[in-house]
């Protein structure tokens, strides 16, 4: 059935909106690894000594990243299973998933590649061969006609809202087929199947089949035919997908600007200027050739010479001029990184001078705030990592896991704070009765360090004291 004129502008919208969407990740990790065009001079280029106009910033949309990143510190899986001496067996299986697919490891990609790009991908599969689930990163898919990859994956949601529940996942690559040959391939994965392309030209799909695949669409289902759940977890930084570092691209372009004028300033002005008058000194003592092949040029320590009389011939200096101007305006510009970033100025500046400890927690408020509620749609992606990777072991592996149990992750706090005050705090909790595995994670414990504690001599002693304190009791 052909499209009608409001279906293609439709689609023609959608096409324009993606590729400009792919266009904002490219130029974000550019600028976040340092590749920011500058446009300096042939003798800009000579004096820094840098081959091309991406070597020479002073890059600060990598640390507005950092800042969040090194914050976001997971522990690992919990569950919400409730022990009574029987154990934990969700729990346990997960930090052991946790370990096999070397979580402390594979959270550094998520963390950082997430306020990258504005979202990021973990693709949860069955390795057959060990029998066990794997965790593979991914990156947001870019298109080599907008400078990406031509890899990564893509989400789609009803209306775009990622608010609501995901309607399928992508992602898109390229194939070696070896003798040096390629293809572009495209998998659709929905809850129930997965559909494998070829991409061909003008953009037209081709089913694919590979090998072992027994049908197509390869069903994604239990043995009673219930989906398994689509395998794409997505990680998305803010509801709108944005980059960390977005807003600071303008002034990062500032910065750039203002310190190679700087340089500039300093190379040709700032610096004692000779100039003789009446002569010309050459490196040869010879006229000046027309190509200027023997121009002087100057250097400490050099003596200058002529035999022309002092009554024809005169040598003076100008003094330098002042840079201390340029450089105040790109402190200034740094400065409204800081505020445009949500980025303690004391991380960005440079000085000397040192913030009191009431300046150093106001900037450092704003931070704190933008890092938990990253944390949150991060924590969101990892419990569903987990939810999707129980259904494949009791699926594939018949671990025969409890699915009604809910998983949660366990995260470094955000804000440092005064040792005492964690110490009144911990104990208010449990004198309020919060368990004290939790108090324990909260105090900065491993998993396997506080279930080696939860099953010391002394911790199940006072279980026991405990349950013949409330057997009294009650008599």
């Amino acid at each position: 059935m052909p499209l009608n004129e409001a279906q293609l502008a439709f689609a023609a919208w959608q096409a324009e909106e993606e590729k400009a969407r792919q266009q904002a990740v490219v130029t974000a990790r550019r600028y976040h690894d340092g590749l920011q065009d500058t446009f300096m001079t042939e003798r800009m280029k000579e004096f820094l000594n840098v081959a091309d106009q991406y070597e020479f910033n002073l890059n600060v949309c990598r640390l507005v990243v950092d800042v969040i990143a090194e914050r976001l510190i997971c522990l690992g899986p919990t569950t919400d299973e409730r022990t009574d001496g029987g154990g934990a067996p969700v729990r346990e299986w997960a930090e052991a998933v946790w370990e096999a697919v070397s979580g402390d490891i594979l959270q550094e990609s998520v963390h950082e590649g997430t306020p990258r790009d504005g979202e990021f991908f973990v693709m949860v599969d069955w390795d057959a061969a060990a029998g066990q689930v794997r965790f593979v990163p991914h990156e947001r898919y870019t298109d080599a006609t907008v400078g990406g990859d031509n890899f990564g994956c893509k989400a789609h949601y009803p209306d775009g809202n990622i608010d609501m529940p995901m309607l399928y996942a992508s992602k898109r690559w390229v194939e070696d087929l070896g003798n040096g040959k390629t293809r572009q391939r495209l998998n659709l994965y929905y809850a129930e199947r997965v559909e494998k392309y070829e991409v061909l030209l003008g953009g037209q799909l081709a089913a694919v089949s590979d090998e072992g695949d027994t049908a197509w669409p390869l069903p994604w289902v239990d043995g009673a035919g219930q989906p398994l759940g689509i395998p794409v977890v997505h990680f998305a930084n803010t509801p709108d997908l944005r980059p960390e570092a977005w807003d600071v691209i303008p002034p990062q372009k500032a910065i750039n600007k203002t310190l190679i004028d700087t340089v500039a300033t300093a190379d040709s002005t700032a610096f004692q200027i000779l100039v003789a008058l009446g002569w010309i000194p050459t490196a040869d003592g010879q006229p000046l050739r027309p190509d200027g092949s023997n121009a002087l040029r100057m250097a400490p320590g050099m003596v200058l010479g002529t035999t022309k009389s002092k009554n024809d011939v005169d040598f003076k200096a100008i003094a330098g001029g002042d840079v201390r101007p340029l450089i105040e305006l790109m402190i200034s510009l740094i400065g409204w990184v800081a505020v445009v970033s949500s980025t303690p100025a004391a991380r960005l500046s440079f000085t000397r001078q040192v913030a009191a400890e009431g300046t150093l927690k106001e900037q450092n408020e704003g931070l704190f705030a933008k890092v938990r509620k990253r944390q949150k749609r991060i924590n969101a992606g990892w419990v569903t990592c987990f939810e999707v990777a129980r259904r494949l072991a009791n699926v594939f592996g018949q671990a025969g896991l409890d699915e009604v149990v809910r998983f949660d992750m366990v995260w470094e706090p955000v804000q440092s704070r005064d040792t005492q005050d964690e110490r009144d705090e911990w104990r208010a909790k449990r004198e309020l009765g919060v368990p004290q595995e939790q108090i324990w994670a909260e105090m900065g414990y491993s998993l396997a360090e506080i279930e080696k504690m939860r099953q010391s001599d002394e911790h199940q002693a006072r279980l026991a004291l405990m349950q013949v304190g409330l057997g009294s009791s009650e008599g």
